[in-house]
Parts: C-alpha cells; sequence; structure tokens
C-alpha cells in the first residue's frame, strides 16, 4: 500500500473530530448518570474509593487555591517592583485595617509616580526635520 499526499492530509484531518467525539462520549455521559442517579450515586462512590485515593485528592484540593493566587501574581506582577507593591497593599489592608478609598488613593498617587518615572522619551519642543 503506497502511502499519498492527499491520504496523510485526510487522517490528519479527522484527528479532531475523533477527539471531540471521545471529550463527549468521556463527559456527557457520566454527567448524565450522576443526575439520573442522584446524590446517593456520587456517596456511593466516594466511600467505595480507598482512603489513600481520597487523601490525594484532598490535597490537590488544598492546593488549587495556591495555584489560582500564583497564576494571578503571574499575570500582576511584570516586575519585581510590582510584587512589593502588592506586598504593601496587602498590608495596608490586613496590618493596618485601612479602608479601601485610602487604599486606591495611596494606590494612585504610587502608580502616578510610577508612570512619570518609567516614561521613556521627554517630550521635546522643537521640530525635527524641517
Amino acid at each position: 500500500m503506497r502511502w499519498s499526499r492527499r491520504a496523510g492530509f485526510d487522517a490528519a484531518a479527522r484527528i479532531p473530530i475523533v477527539g471531540q467525539i471521545t471529550n463527549f462520549v468521556l463527559r456527557f455521559f457520566p454527567i448524565l448518570l450522576i443526575n439520573y442517579f442522584g446524590a446517593d450515586l456520587i456517596t456511593q462512590l466516594v466511600n467505595a474509593m480507598p482512603v489513600q485515593v481520597t487523601d490525594i485528592l484532598q490535597i490537590f484540593a488544598n492546593m488549587l487555591p495556591l495555584v489560582g493566587f500564583m497564576l494571578l501574581m503571574r499575570m500582576i506582577c511584570k516586575r519585581d517592583v510590582d510584587l512589593i507593591l502588592f506586598c504593601v497593599g496587602f498590608v495596608f489592608v490586613s496590618v493596618m485595617n485601612l479602608g479601601m478609598i485610602a487604599i486606591v488613593i495611596l494606590a494612585l498617587g504610587i502608580a502616578y509616580l510610577d508612570f512619570r518615572s518609567t516614561s521613556s522619551t521627554p517630550v521635546s519642543s522643537e521640530r525635527t526635520g524641517e
């Protein structure tokens, strides 16, 4: 049997379709059965699990807020200074019990100073090219 380029492209084009069908079957039927049989089925499944499995699931469940917080920090903190400012804001809220209005006013002042210090090109009053 000879391999042709067209047959390879056709097989590659079918991969997403097969993946979506598999995804549908693996998600639809368990959810349908759980909804049909109700909470009793979930209780029986959890009780049937070994203790080691439930302990591992509990560890992962405890780590999820930390993972979400770290993803948020990666989006917010682009520079080292951003992390320092975030920690200062956290101290203002948790330790000093400042209200949100006071913190926003302080943050606006810091953001303005940061913007002024990082502006790269000063505006010149002379025209060039004339």
